[in-house]
């Protein structure tokens, strides 16, 4: 760049020039902008973890799929394993059935 006197104008010094791909290089070295998320791992039979498992279930079953434990037949159980279906996933009716009812037992009294 030339300046309004004709003389040379540097906005920077070219020995100063940090590169981006060093700059790059430098952050991941250092894991600098990289989110540290450390997933807590639970422990399936620790009875806390379970209940709040089951609890879970009851939610997306009662609240989603309009699951209501207190009916004799149910058709939820064949929905949930039609959409495990449609991602690939195979679960038995049967099975789904009793972890529903063991969820149900988890809501707390109204």
């Amino acid at each position: 760049l030339a300046g309004h006197d004709g003389h040379n104008l540097h906005l920077y010094n070219p020995r100063d020039v940090i590169y981006l791909e060093e700059v790059l290089r430098f952050e991941a070295e250092h894991k600098i902008g990289q989110r540290q998320v450390k997933a807590k791992q639970r422990d399936p039979d620790n009875p806390k973890s379970k209940n709040t498992l089951l609890q879970i279930i009851a939610v997306m079953a009662i609240k989603g799929y309009k699951y209501n434990p207190n009916d004799q037949r149910s058709t939820v159980p064949a929905t949930i394993v039609n959409s495990a279906q449609s991602m690939g996933i195979t679960l038995d009716q049967k099975t789904v059935r009793e972890w529903l009812q063991q969820a149900a037992e988890c809501i707390p009294p109204e």
